[in-house]
């Protein structure tokens, strides 16, 4: 550990904002995997840098890390894994023998990504580097965002520390949407960033042709990839739901009208290279948060505990319990000696009197603050929770804090 905490004291910001883009690109990789997989129910993405770009709709230095190391991209029918070799470009000799979550603190530990969520990874450790609060952080409702290949640039690494770690955040929300969001939002996210690329080669078109008039009745997208244009092999003729795209050109050739109506409720326009009908994300993120605040205003059924006492949880016609005496835990001389710190989460029942009882550990950066976080937590009171003006039972989350400096 002590070794661990010299490299940590003497991480520069760019070795930070190096360890961000590494999450991020590993994030972005492992969900456009993780996509086609669902999307078009293979893995088949052939095997050079340009085939795996093109087959997931990423630039090619997208799969490299920021170091210059290629990602080990490996493939068992529809399961994928994804290491990046770190700040040392050597891949560890037992990578294939994690299996489950590690957290590491260095930048030169092997990062990997598979079943949909980091199975090895630093970034709890490079989170504390940055030393301050995030100054932002991405909405949980915020509809991800797929920016077009030819508006990507992947060499264009974020100012600082923050801006790094927010970046990185902001690339864990399209791989949440195939769990437990709408899969179709996700399709019109990428059939919009298609639909961009598209206008793109077509204004390019009309600047190289004078009009779209040849375009009329053509294999378009052929035509356009016969052009010596960059990016030209990204080019879909199809939206994210299988049907094909409908290029209407005026009859003076000087306009065009694209339209994507794969799914008529999620229907997108582009007139001349702007969107005049695209999908509404705000009213969407507003339409998940409503959901959300009346389900929470729902009563929830308590549970039955040992002596039969119902236990609530808070929400709805149960307040929350009020903290009114806190013990400060006994910092472990291990942690301490190590610089360990950081913040422990305890699930426990807060009591009708205010006692906390049955607590359980549910996150803590070192097993010895778990302890230390536990018995303290045993000594606090409060005022308990209540229930149409009666004091009830409630299992609540704890939150303890331990700053080595």
């Amino acid at each position: 550990m002590l070794a661990a905490f010299v490299l940590a004291a003497t991480l520069t910001d760019a070795d930070i904002i190096r360890g961000f883009v590494n999450l991020a690109r590993l994030n972005r990789l492992g969900f456009a995997l993780q996509y086609r997989a669902i999307q078009y129910g293979n893995l088949n993405i052939g095997t050079t840098p340009h085939e795996r770009a093109v087959a997931l709709q990423l630039r090619e230095e997208e799969l490299v890390d920021p170091w210059g190391t290629p990602y080990r991209i490996e493939i068992n029918g529809k399961e994928s894994r994804v290491t990046g070799a770190g700040a040392d470009r050597k891949f560890e000799e037992n990578d294939d023998k994690i299996a489950g979550r590690v957290k590491t603190d260095s930048l030169t530990a092997d990062v990997i990504w598979g079943d949909g969520h980091t199975v090895q990874g630093n970034y709890t450790w490079l989170f504390r580097q940055v030393g301050k609060p995030p100054d932002k952080l991405p909405g949980m409702y915020d509809v991800p965002v797929f920016e077009p290949i030819h508006l990507r640039d992947p060499n264009r690494f974020p100012a600082t520390p923050d801006d790094a770690r927010y970046f990185e955040l902001v690339s864990e929300g399209p791989t949440i949407y195939p769990r437990f969001g709408d899969l179709d939002v996700i399709r019109v996210m990428q059939t919009r960033a298609s639909m961009e690329l598209l206008a793109f080669r077509l204004d390019a078109w009309r600047v190289a042709h004078g009009s779209f008039a040849s375009l009329a009745g053509t294999d378009v997208i052929a035509k356009l990839q016969s052009e010596p244009w960059p990016y030209n092999d990204w080019l879909l003729g199809i939206d994210q739901w299988g049907a094909a795209f409908r290029l209407e050109i005026s009859p003076d050739g000087k306009s065009y009208k694209l339209t994507s109506a794969g799914a008529p409720k999620y229907e997108q326009v582009m007139q001349d290279g702007k969107f005049v009908v695209a999908f509404d994300a705000a009213a969407y993120e507003a339409s998940l948060r409503k959901r959300d605040e009346e389900q929470a205003k729902k009563p929830r059924a308590p549970i039955a505990g040992p002596d039969g006492i119902p236990i609530y949880v808070v929400g709805g016609d149960v307040t929350a319990p009020v903290a009114t005496h806190k013990v400060d835990p006994a910092y472990p001389a291990s942690a301490l000696k190590a610089k360990a710190g950081g913040l422990c989460i305890v699930e426990a029942i807060v009591d009708e009197h205010g006692n906390v009882t049955s607590p359980k550990l549910l996150f803590a950066e070192n097993d010895d603050l778990g302890k230390a976080a536990i018995e303290a937590v045993r000594q606090w009171k409060f005022k308990p929770a209540m229930r149409n003006g009666v004091a009830v039972r409630v299992i609540y989350n704890l939150t303890v804090s331990f700053n080595p400096n």
